[in-house]
């Protein structure tokens, strides 16, 4: 049974590559609140278990590549570009453009492709999940971080407040690795925990009696 209360402390991590990305299932628009406009696209397996992607930031986008942290013959991968960033339009755009929104941009992109939960989620962004974890919590969705005990950009210290708020989290702490979820050790942990969620809580296609399942963040 998986632990989801332990900070760990991780030795050396066998390098291992991202999955092969495919060409996208869909790729589309959706209209939020105005003037905002968000790209999204699709990756992996059609009718496979929702895997959520947010990239970090701020002004950053979605890539292809992102899509390759996730199992595409396990997982239906949604890529999205948050506000302003990327090809989300208007580009730039600042107004009502906030954490709180992206949360409801999050369950509005849920609902636009007809998810009744999406069954995984990646975050690459710590501030986003702190602001999320009241909600999280009450739903009782297990998590597990990963992050970079050399990351200078988010320090170590950002992740272990935010284990001690939500302790019910799994932080796994990796040694030497930076902010990058691209270091080998890093982008390999990645991968085994996104392997791992593949075994626990829904899969395919949940339905609204089944629990919600887990969710992964990275710095």
């Amino acid at each position: 049974m998986l632990s989801f209360h332990t900070v760990m402390l991780l030795g050396f991590t066998p390098h291992r590559t991202l999955y092969p990305t495919t060409r996208a299932l869909q790729t589309g628009t959706l209209p939020v609140t105005e003037p905002h406009k968000l790209y999204y696209e699709v990756h992996g397996k059609a009718g496979g278990a929702p895997a959520l992607f947010l990239h970090g930031g701020p002004g950053a986008g979605c890539a292809v590549r992102h899509a390759g942290f996730f199992d595409p013959k396990h997982y239906q991968i949604v890529l999205f570009d948050q506000r302003g960033c990327g090809r989300s339009t208007p580009t730039g755009e600042l107004q009502d453009n906030n954490a709180a929104e992206l949360v409801q941009d999050c369950e509005r992109l849920r609902e636009h492709l007809g998810f009744d939960r999406v069954a995984r989620g990646f975050v690459n962004a710590e501030g986003l999940l702190s602001t999320a974890v009241p909600r999280i919590r009450e739903a009782r969705i297990p998590c597990i971080a990963v992050h970079g005990a050399n990351d200078l950009i988010c320090p170590p210290l950002t992740a272990y407040e935010l284990h001690e708020a939500w302790p019910e989290m799994e932080l796994r702490v990796v040694p030497g690795a930076g902010h990058s979820m691209y270091d080998s050790q890093l982008q390999a942990e990645v991968l085994r925990a996104t392997d791992l969620l593949r075994t626990v809580g829904a899969v395919s296609t949940p339905g609204p009696t089944q629990s919600v399942a887990p969710s992964m963040v990275a710095p």
